[in-house]
C-alpha cells in the first residue's frame, strides 16, 4: 500500500474519499472532528500545486435523496477549516468539475448507486466518477470496512491509489494492538446495539480481564439475565448471543444501579435504580452512580483500555453524567488508551475533553472494532498494488 509521501501529484486530478459522516442536526454540524481530521491530507495535496482535488464523501444513512443530509454544510465548514473556497457540487459523477476551481466536494454518494446490492451498479457508479480523476487518495478509515463503491471499487479503477496520511495514522497506532498490549485489558463497550460489537465482544473473550458495558447493550445483557428492564431500548434477538458472552468471558460488568425515567426527554422526571427495583414503565437511560464508581475502580487499574460507545443517552444533559465519568476516568488513566466511534468522540467533545488525553482516539467506530477483529477491511485491501 503506497502512502502520500510516494505520490506526485503535481497537474493530477486528485480523487480523496474523506470521513464526513459527522454529527448533524437540522443541517448543522455538531461535531467536525473528522473533517479535521483529514485536512492534513488536504493540505499536503494542495501544496503540490495538483490540477484539481474532488471530495468524496457520505453523511447518514440516506434511501435515495435526502436533502437534509446533503453535503452542503461539510462544503462550507472545509472552506473554513482549508482558508479557501470548496465548491460543493449537486451530483456525484455527472457533472465535470468547473477547471477554475481548485477543490470541490461532490454530493452524498449515498443518494447513488454507493451501496447497492448489485455489484455491477456499485462498479457503475465507481466508473462514473472515477472519470473524474488521476490519482485516488482514501482518508476515510471510519468507511473502509465498507465495501462500498467508492470504497472497494473506485480504487481499482485507478493507476495510482494510496492512504491518505490519517488512514496511516490509523493503521499505525491500531496495529501494534493485534499483537501484544499491556495487561490487564479492559474494554469499554457502550452504545444501542450489540450486533455491531458482538464480533469484538467475542474476540477479546480470552484476550481481556474485563469488560465494562453500558448503554443499550447493558440492557440486553441484563435482560439475558433475567432482569427486568421495562421500556428500556434493548435487542430481544440478541438475548442468547448475550448468554454465550456471559458464559464465555472473563469477567462481565454490567450495571448495578441505573438513571431511569418514564418519558424520554429533557424535562423528564428521572430517577436512580438499583437493578432488580426497575418497573414496567421505566426506561434506563444511563448508568448510575454505584456503577459509575465500580467502573472507574477498574479503569483506574487497567493497563490498556479500548473503549467504544456511550453509557447512556448523552445528548440529554440528565442522561450524560455516567458517559462524562467513564470518559475522564480513561483520560486521567495510565494506560494506553484507545477511544474510537462517532458518538464516543461526541462525548468527549461534549465535555471537552481533549484527545491529547487519550493515546489514539480513531475516526471509526466500526471501521476500528473489525480491524482489532483482525479482519482485512476492504478499503484498505483495494489500496493494495
Amino acid at each position: 500500500m503506497k502512502k502520500l509521501s510516494e505520490i506526485n501529484f503535481k497537474n493530477k486530478r486528485v480523487l480523496v474519499r474523506i470521513e464526513c459522516n459527522v454529527p448533524l442536526i437540522k443541517g448543522k454540524i455538531q461535531d467536525d472532528t473528522r473533517l479535521r481530521e483529514t485536512i492534513p491530507t488536504l493540505q499536503y495535496i494542495l501544496a503540490q500545486n495538483p490540477q484539481q482535488v474532488i471530495l468524496i464523501g457520505h453523511q447518514g444513512r440516506p434511501e435515495g435523496f435526502d436533502k437534509t443530509l446533503t453535503l452542503a454544510p461539510h462544503a462550507q465548514r472545509l472552506s473554513e477549516l482549508l482558508g479557501q473556497k470548496v465548491l460543493k457540487l449537486n451530483d456525484c459523477g455527472d457533472t465535470i468539475p468547473p477547471e477554475n476551481t481548485p477543490i470541490v466536494l461532490l454530493e452524498n454518494v449515498r443518494f447513488y448507486a454507493e451501496k447497492d446490492k448489485d455489484a455491477q451498479k456499485r462498479k457503475a457508479f465507481a466508473e462514473k466518477i472515477a472519470r473524474l480523476g488521476d490519482i485516488y487518495v482514501n482518508d476515510a478509515f471510519g468507511a473502509c470496512h465498507r465495501a462500498h463503491a467508492s470504497i472497494a471499487d473506485l480504487p481499482k479503477l485507478l493507476p495510482i491509489r494510496c492512504a491518505g496520511l490519517l488512514l496511516e495514522k490509523e493503521i499505525a497506532h491500531l496495529t501494534p494492538l493485534l499483537a501484544g498490549y499491556a495487561e490487564p485489558l479492559v474494554l469499554v463497550i457502550g452504545g444501542s446495539k450489540i450486533d455491531t460489537k458482538i464480533d469484538i465482544l467475542k474476540n477479546y473473550l480470552e484476550k481481556a480481564e474485563t469488560f465494562l458495558i453500558g448503554g443499550g447493550i447493558a440492557n440486553t445483557f441484563l435482560e439475558a439475565q433475567g432482569r427486568e428492564i421495562g421500556n428500556s431500548l434493548h435487542e430481544k434477538d440478541k438475548t442468547q448471543t448475550a448468554r454465550e458472552i456471559l458464559e464465555k468471558a472473563k469477567c462481565v460488568v454490567l450495571p448495578t444501579d441505573a438513571i431511569v425515567a418514564q418519558k424520554i426527554s429533557p424535562t423528564a422526571k428521572i430517577e436512580i435504580k438499583k437493578i432488580g427495583k426497575i418497573d414496567h414503565a421505566d426506561n434506563i437511560l444511563d448508568i448510575g452512580p454505584q456503577t459509575v464508581a465500580q467502573f472507574v475502580k477498574i479503569i483506574e487499574k487497567a493497563g490498556t483500555i479500548i473503549w467504544n460507545g456511550p453509557m447512556g443517552l448523552f445528548e440529554l444533559d440528565q442522561f450524560a453524567q455516567g458517559s462524562k465519568a467513564v470518559a475522564e476516568a480513561i483520560a486521567e488513566s495510565k494506560a494506553y488508551s484507545l477511544v474510537g466511534g462517532g458518538d464516543t468522540i461526541a462525548v468527549c467533545d461534549k465535555f471537552q475533553i481533549k484527545p491529547e488525553k487519550f493515546s489514539h482516539v480513531s475516526t471509526g467506530g466500526g471501521a476500528m472494532i473489525e480491524f482489532l477483529e483482525g479482519k482485512i477491511l476492504p478499503g484498505i485491501a483495494a489500496l493494495e498494488d
